[in-house]
């Protein structure tokens, strides 16, 4: 196949796209239902957990649950014997009290059959303990440098299985390793972040930490779904395709650039497998700049090659700047027929310009 690297600009005629601009409201859901074309995902209301009844079984063919116990016609236990630790510093007199045989000691209470194996406590009362596995989905979410959080999802019900993570518009797809475990460091997008991962089987979790480090940076989001490669670009203050100051997929620097004061970088997130992949990428550069003044121009690009051409892509944008209500468009695409090439489409309008005073 020949490989033309040379990337060429959307032209109006050359394929369909159908562009929309909206602006994002304080509910992020509402991004990605229009994104996904389907209803907002709401978070799961709490789950109060509740007793199940215990059927009810003939007296003579099993023994009668606890919580129905006081209404059960039994006869009289006999007077209980002296607890052993008793027995043991204060014996009984052969004057009093004659010695019990073993043999003829009562029968242990029908009680020991609770799932907890915890005898009744004399004169007390006691709920019955149903053991079963506990398969409620966790997430976790710790704040790191940057406005970056790393969530933590712990699903043992769950292995193997397609886990789609919702934060604030953004969503993006993984899958769970054999113990149903997931990690992820996600570019928060809000100051009081909430994530939730949710399964197709209704399982979810949701977190939520403050992220009040979030005012310090200008924020990018490129999200698909489709096997086009899509990428998101920043060209730092005039750079070409692959210069220094080209961040991208291939050179996605880190975290301590942009601390630093030195640059942006970029994070890539979702997996390619499962019935239905999302992907999404995050530029991050730091508000106060980097002591130069200039722009950084933000493009979109698609690459058309064997696996994506003649397909059709849905994709949405957004950008945070601080201070001000986040941006978003969407972008419908129909990639040209294949040719036997690769070829970089980049997607106009997708983005603003990202504009740097000096210090």
């Amino acid at each position: 196949m020949q490989v033309n690297v040379r990337k060429i600009a959307a032209a109006v005629g050359t394929f369909a796209v159908a562009l929309g601009i909206g602006f994002a409201m304080q509910n992020g859901d509402a991004l990605a239902s229009r994104f996904l074309n389907n209803p907002p995902v709401q978070a799961p209301a709490p789950q109060v957990a509740t007793a199940t009844p215990a059927p009810v079984v003939p007296q003579q063919a099993a023994q009668p649950s606890l919580p129905v116990m006081a209404s059960v016609s039994m006869p009289p236990l006999p007077a209980p014997l002296p607890a052993p630790t008793q027995a043991a510093f204060v014996p009984a007199s052969p004057a009093t009290a004659a010695p019990v045989p073993a043999a003829e000691a009562p029968a242990a209470p029908v009680l020991m059959a609770l799932a907890n194996d915890t005898p009744p406590v004399p004169g007390g009362t006691q709920s019955p303990v149903v053991a079963t596995a506990d398969c409620s989905p966790t997430l976790n979410a710790t704040v790191g440098e940057a406005a970056l959080v790393s969530l933590s999802l712990a699903a043992p019900c769950d292995p193997d299985a397609q886990v789609t993570f919702h934060h604030q518009g953004m969503i993006f797809s993984l899958l769970t390793d054999a113990d149903g475990k997931a990690t992820v460091t996600v570019p928060a997008l809000a100051t009081t972040a909430v994530f939730m991962a949710a399964f197709e089987n209704g399982d979810s979790a949701t977190a939520t930490v403050e992220v009040p480090e979030l005012t310090k940076f200008d924020r990018a989001v490129l999200q698909w779904s489709g096997p086009a490669a899509l990428t998101l670009n920043a060209y730092e203050f005039g750079a070409g395709f692959k210069d220094e100051g080209h961040v991208w997929v291939q050179a996605p620097r880190d975290s301590g650039v942009a601390v630093a004061g030195e640059g942006g970088f970029l994070v890539h997130l979702g997996a390619p497998g499962g019935p239905n992949p999302l992907m999404a990428e995050v530029y991050t550069f730091p508000a106060a700049g980097t002591g130069t003044a200039g722009n950084i121009r933000l493009a979109a690009e698609a690459e058309v090659n064997a696996q994506s051409c003649g397909t059709q892509i849905d994709a949405q944008s957004m950008q945070l700047v601080p201070g001000e209500p986040m941006q978003a468009h969407d972008l419908t695409l129909s990639l040209p027929d294949c040719d036997g090439t690769v070829s970089f489409l980049e997607i106009p309008q997708m983005f603003s310009d990202i504009a740097v005073a000096a210090k």
